[in-house]
């Protein structure tokens, strides 16, 4: 028995040992098939996004590698334009959709917004707007601080300075960095003040039929409202808010006359005829008008010279008549120092020019150039006065003072006499040669050329 169990349990052994052999000879995919798996996905790289305005974070956004922006962040600041995102080399980037492979930084583009609707072209100290003067590099300046809106002041760009006239490139550069899409100017070498105005009123939507004016506005007397960019001058002038309805601005204008006569304007006299409209190119009496309105002397520096004295005295003294600023014109005159000069002959003329722009300008002179002087300033009042060259006294001394016609009455104006008489009597102020009729200047024995 014991011989049979052993044979029994040696077979199982075999058949157990022929099993594992089998088993280990199986191939090696087989058994892969029937194993159980297990997968890991690989991990997702995210990124940030961040959003600048202004030197501010306004949003950021974590993405997914390779993934597109779907959305960016609203931007509204005071007083500035948004214009798009730029990229990290400074170029407007579209970016909706756009695949993100790493962190990134885009910055919006701003511009200042120019919407205030003030008014940006300014007239000169004596109230002309000069529209066909070159604008200036202050004037560039000016408009566009004018009609930068609050918040917006620090995305002006530079600009030059001084009173020089700007070119077409110029201009174009400095609006460029003030629109999104830049601005075409051509380049010439100078760009008028009228010029600007139709192109600032292009860029900003604004002009003419599309405003109001305030109901004290002030015309310019040197605008022609025939011209075709009347409209455009008078909306970059004038203080107005927007009136998407109507023409009131120019119609405004079209009614505005002034009271016949001689009448200033800053430092300037300017002269209306009978029906209220200004004189223009044409003449009054020995007062001849520009173009533009303006008396002129017939020469520019001392046209300057006397509208800069008579339009800081009329600053001075709004209120005053002509008289009273003519009576301060006198006595400026009179107190400067005396100089002496070559003397003119009896009847002499063509001086009086270059003696009243010698006084103004250096402050000095003898009794011509204080006559020069007196006569141009009355003159820019609106006086009827002109120059004398005659004599004075018993011995026939060479003199010059001013005469002028005022209401039909011819009056005798002599300040370097009464300079003189001051200095001799320690500065005594009760004695005057201020319009004297000639009954009372007989005492001095005045003769004069017939006119």
């Amino acid at each position: 028995m014991y011989k049979e169990k052993l044979h029994s349990n040696t077979g199982v052994a075999i058949l157990l040992i022929a099993g594992i052999l089998f088993l280990a000879g199986l191939p090696r995919g087989i058994e892969a098939e029937n194993a159980p798996t297990e997968t890991t996905a690989p991990p997702v790289t995210m990124f940030q996004v961040r959003f600048l305005a202004d030197g501010k974070t306004v949003g950021t956004q974590t993405v997914p590698e390779k993934e597109p922006l779907e959305k960016t962040p609203e931007v509204s600041l005071p007083g500035l334009i948004f214009a798009g995102w730029e990229d990290q080399n400074g170029h407007l980037t579209e970016l909706k959709g756009l695949e993100i492979w790493a962190d990134r930084t885009f910055t919006a583009r701003l511009y200042p917004d120019l919407t205030s609707h003030a008014a940006y072209l300014f007239p000169d100290q004596n109230g002309a707007i000069r529209p066909d003067d070159p604008l200036t590099a202050d004037d560039l300046a000016a408009a566009l601080t004018a009609l930068v809106v609050p918040g917006g002041e620090e995305y002006l760009p530079g600009m030059p300075e001084g009173d020089y006239s700007v070119t077409g490139e110029t201009v174009g550069q400095v609006l460029s960095k003030c629109f999104p899409g830049g601005v075409e100017v051509p380049e010439t070498e100078t760009v008028t003040r009228g010029e600007f105005a139709v192109l600032m009123n292009g860029l900003l939507s604004r002009g003419g039929d599309e405003t109001a004016v305030v109901a004290d506005a002030v015309p310019y007397p040197d605008l022609s409202l025939g011209r075709a960019d009347a409209a455009d001058l008078l909306d970059a002038a004038v203080p107005h808010t927007p009136d998407p309805e109507g023409e009131e601005l120019v119609e405004a204008f079209l009614d505005q006359t002034w009271a016949p006569g001689f009448f200033l304007m800053g430092g300037n006299l300017y002269c209306a005829d009978e029906s209220g409209q200004l004189l223009r190119d044409a003449d009054q009496g020995d007062f001849h008008f520009l173009p533009d309105g303006r008396y002129t002397s017939g020469d520019e520096e001392l046209d300057e010279l006397v509208s800069g004295l008579l339009a800081d005295w009329i600053a001075e003294d709004p209120g005053a008549d002509r008289d009273t600023i003519m009576r301060k014109a006198y006595l400026y005159v009179r107190d400067l120092p005396y100089l002496s000069s070559p003397l003119h002959g009896f009847g002499e003329t063509g001086w009086e020019i270059d003696a009243a722009k010698t006084m103004l300008t250096k402050h000095r002179g003898n009794c011509y150039n204080y006559a020069g002087a007196f006569c141009a300033l009355a003159r820019g009042l609106g006086v009827d006065a002109w120059c004398v060259s005659g004599r004075v006294f018993s011995y026939a001394t060479e003199h010059g003072w001013v005469e002028a016609n005022i209401d039909g009455t011819i009056y005798v104006f002599d300040a370097q006499q009464e300079a003189r008489h001051i200095q001799w009597h320690t500065g005594s102020g009760d004695f005057e040669m201020y319009m004297m009729t000639y009954d009372f200047a007989a005492q001095w024995q005045y003769r004069r050329p017939a006119r």
